[in-house]
């Protein structure tokens, strides 16, 4: 293993003791994988992102024999994993750093090395072990090896297992596995070795190969178990671009070059022979209204259908072909599919509105014994080129044959010719359109010239270049002459323009030069659309344009076309390959640098310069102040916040999708103000939403004003991909921050903002219950069950609110956030005694103050101890009580045996808390009082213990029947308080039956936890109420109800009149018991009788 690494993510260190050990089957565990133009088309083998698609291969029986029972035995473990969190993403969390740079080192490899022969030898270093990479084939339905120079089918050996299953399979035996092979696994090496083996997944969710590992003698632990889900994790968030065939851009230059068919021959089996290490390569094409396919390796082919073998099956089918073995296919024909068995690559190019498809073939791997995913992936990519540079050399060919056949035109096709070998040596496309505009005035011997090309919108001609004038023409698309030539897709030629009704003046007027004669000849592109015009004005000689001149223009124009369409192709190739660096850079910037503004900088800078726009932004949304916050900004005048009720980006959150706007101040939704206030001009911008993995709003990405031009929606989908690395980071950073910070602070950084933590006056916007949940909150039928868990810490939060706590004791929001939160951390997930138990605890207490009207009877401090007590009653209970713990001997038995054992220690984890100084609500009243605080709440807490419930139910009988209650009585006023946390601790009984029959069942089974343990440990249960085997629920209820809850009831509705109405509902869910009690105890004295 790499010496470099650090000591957590050693072999040999044990997972720590709280982390429960994972299922093994046979020896076997099995973890659970987590698992982000020219109108040419490639049909993709793409795998599709459902399930059941990666599998549907036929898979032999014996195989699935093995494969199943692991994957079907492995499902109560994975269910018990996601009850209680994936162990494995605690330890992940716990490694994070360290996993992050083992992910660096692995970036780095793939800079300088292929992806399997990267994974190969980072996975080497890293388990100390033989790795290799099952490279999936889609559409061969197979595995294969480069490094081995094995294949592997998906229902072979423990790779196919693990392609199958979908999930990680770890054995500390290679050859125990049921679906061990040696011819495979075995390659690896010794059956005796420990192994690993899991997939890797695509952005799009399928699996793109399968990771092996054998090591020697030492099982895999946790540890890299866990570092093997963060490693799948992060390729399948970055796979979009390091999957990504690299392509080499001298080849594709070389091959769309203007040239003839055999020069074209000559490069395209030069290159791509060279590129894919094949024997040989062809590029076929199909015209579709004479149904004759063409051929071109050394020289061309022409036939008829059903002849041209596998590569016609797939130009007629429309599908990608990777073959094997060529003399398997069923199209196999031995006269073009040649004798040779060797694999096969089609890629057809599709041209929907075009007369011609076009399929590139490669055959004979020399390195391999198949075509890879990786030749298929970067065929893919080429093929378009490639079709497109055999189109125009055909094209290229046939004009040159032309102009070679006419003797007349001889000296005009030399100049042409002339100039065509200059354009298509020209690729950038400024330069290329001056030279086009120089080169066409020559030839029509013309005083000026423009090239007006179509916008992306379609709806305007705007000129790239325009010789003699300063400022370039904008014209609606049907305007003048030169729209007329757009319209009829046909010369126009004006022998007196102001005599002509076609002729637009407006320019001559603003210039002020005067047009006689005009050429207007329109472009086409290679699926016959009119991307452009070229205009020449003012023949020197004052003649009208000829038809020569026309002619000449039109042909001149085939190649403007054609160079225009190549240069645009290079640009996009060359931006595509910046965007991919750029995309690149960043996603190493996410990795390695631990400064998030640092790297959001480095994100939003790139981004800004790729999308070409003059500012940048990213704006987080501030729920507190219901804005967007300027938090990082690349340009000039940024606003510091932006409205959620009005503007643009306020849509795009409302939206939750990109928005482009131009012209934003025809645009009814742009926010004018923000540009008053900023004395910036906004002219256009785009704005993309900042999501979280569930699909909340983070805040955007805002670009504004495009340097040349509008925005589109290339740009859009530009920025989008940026985005989802700012999303990354921010979600990156945060789980740093748990770590650093606390979960503590990191749930109130989601609640509460900057300007509300300090507060005591109100609820944060955020912590606001809703009025309906209010309503329920002050009455008797509250079911804490039914309520979101966030939702729970608001009801507490607005208890403390509604009596006025915090305003009178200066407890500020993110204190009392702390202390709730806190708390609430205290809480075990038993299934009675739990933080959902204390929420309904403290909304019964509440529900009393407000019934009987005590805070005309109690103080403000005394109901601030009510609530705090109630809050903290049950902190740290363990789910069985204090009889268990003293006959069980626990720690907790022990340590407080002669006194309220649980009680007690609810106590001192209430004081562990409440003494921090982030927690101490108590700080700004006296030590005095603070004495005067602990002492009522303990006593408050103590009181619930069940052993002194009949001692004080007696007490408060004796002083009711020898008087009024007297609230000025030091003790029948404490007794009094305590009967009131007392009947909200057992509140359950005096809800509306359904509600308490419901939590009677979550009684029962912590009752029946107990007896369990009880039983197995035999002592003997401690109560009937805790056998499991004889649940008697309506007796149990009777008597509890008897002996317990009416003399309670009673007496505390003796205390507080108003009360009654609780003792009523008590009286009333009793009778419902004896009801559902009668049946049970006839059933059970029939068999007695007979």
């Amino acid at each position: 293993m790499n010496s470099g690494r650090k000591s957590s993510l050693g072999r040999n260190q044990k997972p720590k003791p709280q982390i429960p050990v994972l299922v093994k089957r046979n020896n076997v565990t099995i973890v659970p994988t987590v698992v982000a133009n020219h109108d040419m088309v490639v049909p993709s083998n793409d795998r599709p992102t459902s399930t059941a698609s990666n599998t549907s291969v036929k898979v032999k029986p014996h195989f699935m024999k093995a494969v199943l029972p692991s994957i079907s035995g492995n499902l109560s473990n994975m269910k018990l994993q996601q009850q209680n969190q994936n162990p494995l993403e605690n330890i992940r969390i716990q490694n994070l750093r360290d996993f992050d740079q083992q992910m660096d080192d692995f970036m780095n490899l793939t800079i300088s090395s292929p992806f399997y022969q990267a994974i190969e030898t980072f996975f080497n270093q890293y388990f100390r072990g033989t790795t290799c990479l099952w490279d999936d084939i889609n559409s061969l339905q197979t595995m294969y090896s480069m490094s081995l120079k094995k294949t592997c089918k998906r229902d072979r050996g423990i790779p196919g297992a693990t392609f199958v299953g979908r999930q990680t399979i770890k054995v500390d035996r290679a050859g125990s596995h049921p679906a061990y092979d040696s011819a495979i696994d075995g390659a690896l090496g010794s059956e005796e070795n420990s192994l690993i083996s899991f997939p890797i997944w695509s952005y799009r969710n399928s699996i793109i190969g399968i990771v092996e590992v054998s090591r020697p003698q030492e099982p895999f632990t946790e540890v890299e178990e866990a570092f093997v889900m963060h490693f799948t994790q992060k390729i399948k968030l970055l796979s979009k671009w390091i999957l990504q065939p690299q392509v080499n851009d001298q080849p594709i230059f070389d091959i769309i070059q203007l040239l003839s068919l055999e020069q074209f021959a000559a490069v395209f089996k030069s290159k791509i022979t060279q590129l894919f290490n094949c024997r040989v390569c062809e590029v076929w094409s199909y015209r579709k209204d004479t149904q004759e396919i063409t051929m071109m390796s050394d020289s061309l082919v022409h036939m008829q259908p059903p002849k041209g073998g596998i590569v016609a099956d797939s130009l007629l089918n429309h599908k990608v072909i990777n073959c094997q073995l060529n003399k398997l296919h069923s199209c196999y024909n031995m006269e073009f599919d040649f004798k040779n068995d060797e694999a096969v690559l089609v890629v057809p190019v599709i041209q929907s509105q075009v007369n011609y498809d076009y399929a590139v073939c490669i055959r004979g791997p020399k390195a391999n014994s198949i075509f890879t995913r990786y030749d298929e992936d970067l065929l893919k990519k080429i093929a378009p080129y490639i079709a497109l540079a055999f189109s125009n050399s055909t094209l290229h060919s046939e004009f040159f044959n032309d102009f070679q056949n006419s003797k007349f035109e001889q000296d005009g096709l030399a100049a042409l010719l002339e100039v065509a070998e200059v354009l298509s040596s020209q690729l950038d496309i400024d330069k290329l359109t001056e030279t086009i505009m120089e080169k066409g005035r020559t030839l029509t011997n013309a005083d000026r010239c423009s090239l007006f090309l179509i916008n992306e919108t379609g709806e305007r001609l705007i000129t790239s270049f325009q010789h003699g004038l300063d400022t370039a023409i904008d014209l609606p698309i049907r305007r003048g002459a030169v729209g007329l030539a757009v319209k009829e897709q046909k010369v126009v030629n004006i022998a007196d323009a102001y005599q002509d009704p076609n002729f637009d003046r407006s320019t001559d007027i603003e210039s002020g030069y005067h047009t006689n004669t005009l050429l207007c000849v329109p472009i086409f592109n290679q699926k016959g659309e009119v991307i452009g015009v070229t205009e020449m004005v003012n023949k020197l000689d004052g003649k009208p344009f000829s038809e020569w001149d026309a002619k000449v223009i039109q042909i001149f124009n085939v190649f403007c076309g054609i160079s225009i369409q190549n240069a645009k192709l290079y640009k996009e190739s060359v931006d595509m390959e910046t965007q991919l660096q750029s995309f690149f850079d960043v996603s190493v910037a996410v990795s390695k640098s631990e400064d998030m503004k640092e790297v959001l900088q480095q994100i939003i800078a790139r981004s800004r310069d790729a999308a070409e726009a003059e500012r940048a932004s990213i704006f987080l949304f501030d729920p507190a102040n219901d804005c967007l916050k300027v938090f990082l900004a690349d340009g000039t005048n940024v606003p510091e916040t932006l409205p959620m009720n009005t503007g643009i980006a306020a849509q795009c959150v409302k939206l939750r999708r990109a928005i482009v706007a131009n012209d934003v101040y025809h645009d009814p939704r742009f926010n004018r103000s923000v540009d008053t206030a900023s004395g910036f001009k906004t002219n256009n911008l785009v704005v993309v939403p900042l999501l979280t993995p569930g699909g909340d709003i983070l805040g955007v990405v805002e670009m504004c004003n495009k340097k040349d031009g509008d925005f589109d929606d290339h740009d859009a989908k530009l920025v989008q991909s940026f985005a989802s690395f700012v999303e990354m980071t921010l979600e990156k950073f945060e789980l740093k921050n748990i770590a650093s910070l606390g979960e503590t602070e990191i749930e109130m950084l989601k609640w509460i903002g900057e300007s509300e933590r300090e507060s005591c006056t109100e609820i944060p916007l955020r912590l606001r219950l809703k009025e309906e949940q209010i309503q329920n909150l002050r009455q008797l039928n509250f079911m804490a069950l039914d309520w979101e868990p966030m939702d729970r810490i608001k009801s507490i939060i607005y208890q403390f609110y509604s009596f006025g706590i915090p305003q009178e004791f200066r407890i500020s929001n993110q204190m009392l956030f702390r202390f709730i939160w806190e708390v609430m951390r205290t809480y075990h997930s038993t299934p009675y005694h739990n933080w959902i138990h204390a929420v309904d605890v403290v909304q019964y207490v509440s529900y009393e103050m407000r019934l009987g009207e005590l805070e005309n009877i109690f103080t403000k401090f005394e109901i601030f101890a009510m609530l705090v007590a109630a809050v903290c009653h049950d902190a740290g209970h363990s789910g069985f009580n204090n009889i268990y713990n003293v006959k069980a001997e626990t720690p907790l038995g022990i340590l407080f045996k002669e006194q309220s054992v649980m009680e007690t220690y609810h106590c001192t984890v209430a004081i562990s808390i409440l003494t921090r100084k982030e927690c101490n609500l108590f700080h700004s009243i006296t030590e005095e009082a603070q004495k005067q605080m602990w002492t009522l709440i303990i006593k408050l807490i103590l009181a619930t213990d069940m052993a002194f419930h009949f001692k004080m139910v007696k007490a408060a009988t004796e002083f009711m029947d020898a008087g009024p209650f007297n609230p000025n009585d030091p003790e029948q006023r404490l007794i009094a308080f305590q009967l009131v946390l007392k009947t909200a601790d057992i509140s359950n009984v005096s809800r509306p039956f359904k509600v308490a029959d419901k939590w009677c069942d979550v009684l029962c089974e912590e009752f029946f936890r107990q007896g369990d343990k009880e039983k197995a440990q035999a002592f003997g249960l401690t109560s009937p109420l805790n056998d499991r085997d004889n649940p008697d629920k309506p007796k149990s209820q009777i008597g509890f109800y008897n002996f317990v809850c009416i003399p309670l009831y009673s007496v505390i509705s003796r205390i507080f009149p108003k009360f009654e109405v609780n003792l009523n509902s008590v009286k009333s869910n009793l009778e419902v018991w004896k009801s559902l009690s009668q049946p049970q105890q006839q059933a059970q004295q029939q068999p007695a009788k007979k």
